[in-house]
Order: structure tokens, then sequence, then C-alpha cells
């Protein structure tokens, strides 16, 4: 279900995306929110918004490592004992 219809229902929900900052170049956030219709029928959405570029880039780094390990054991005629 899209997000905005989550809200809309006093759903709940999450993601990760990328935004621009001219300064920064591109940052990744994840968000995770929580909707809710007050007793007067209001509805309010409330929720934290986090920098996850950090945690996106040491998980790149962490994949290219291991595509790096996995070639190099690929290479490798013999047996390998870990």
């Amino acid at each position: 279900m899209h997000a905005r219809a989550q809200q809309l229902r006093g759903g709940a929900g999450q993601s990760s995306y990328r935004i621009a900052r001219s300064a920064e170049g591109h940052r990744w956030v994840s968000d995770r929110w929580q909707a809710r219709v007050l007793p007067d029928g209001r509805q309010i959405v409330e929720g934290v918004v986090s920098d996850v570029t950090d945690t996106r880039e040491a998980e790149a780094a962490l994949a290219a490592t291991r595509a790096q390990f996995d070639a190099v054991l690929a290479a490798i005629d013999d047996y390998v004992y870990a």
C-alpha cells in the first residue's frame, strides 16, 4: 500500500530514500512514522527521520570487499579451509 494511503488510514510505516543537498551532494535518510486519528477527527502523523548515509556507505563498501574476496577464492585452484 502506498505510504500516503497508509497515513490517511491511520497506519504506520518506514522508508529509506536519497535526498539531494546542494553543498553536500546526496544523503540517505530513513524515516519511520505513525499516523493517528485524534478523538476530534483530526489526523496527525508523528515520526522521525534519520541520516543513514554512513550506514549505506559501509554496506556498499562491505559488499565490494565481499565481491573481491569471492573473486579471489574463485580464482584459486586449491581448496581453502576457513
